[in-house]
């Protein structure tokens, strides 16, 4: 009888243990799924808030890459300002020693036109002496008819 009965609480026993295992087993899995629903929640909220730190960067960045463009447009590199410095600079020179060219022309005109005004002044200083002779020789000739005349009509 011992046997037997010592069968039956075994029996019973491992029918326990398994209503005992199987109620462990059920609440793990409850526990476990109570957990990953927490997990997918918690992970849900931490994405989402990684998103919207992420978003916040990448309109940071987009407003860092409009205002570099803009620098882009507007800042002038100083090679680039050199370069056209430079390239002003001998345009000014350029331009400087036409115009003192020029001055120089002009002044030459100037001294040649000068030197033909007096060329005919003196010609015309010249002419007005000419008739002045002419104009005293006939008029000595006139006055040494008249004496003449005086002379043979008395």
């Amino acid at each position: 009888m011992t046997d037997s009965t010592n069968e039956t609480k075994h029996v019973w026993t491992v029918l326990a243990l398994k209503d005992h295992l199987e109620k462990l087993l059920d609440l793990f899995k409850e526990q476990f799924d109570r957990l990953l629903i927490e997990h997918v929640k918690s992970s849900e909220v931490a994405l989402n808030a990684r998103s919207v730190v992420i978003d916040k960067r990448l309109d940071d960045l987009n407003h860092e890459s409009e205002r570099l463009n803009l620098m882009k447009d507007t800042y002038v590199l100083q090679s680039s300002y050199d370069l056209q410095h430079e390239n002003m600079r001998q345009d000014y020179n350029q331009r400087i020693d036409t115009v003192l060219t020029l001055i120089k022309s002009i002044q030459n005109e100037i001294k040649s036109l000068e030197l033909t005004r007096a060329m005919l002044e003196g010609k015309a200083s010249q002419a007005s002496v000419l008739w002045l002779a002419l104009v005293s020789i006939v008029t000595m000739i006139v006055s040494v008819i008249a004496l003449v005349h005086g002379f043979t009509t008395k």
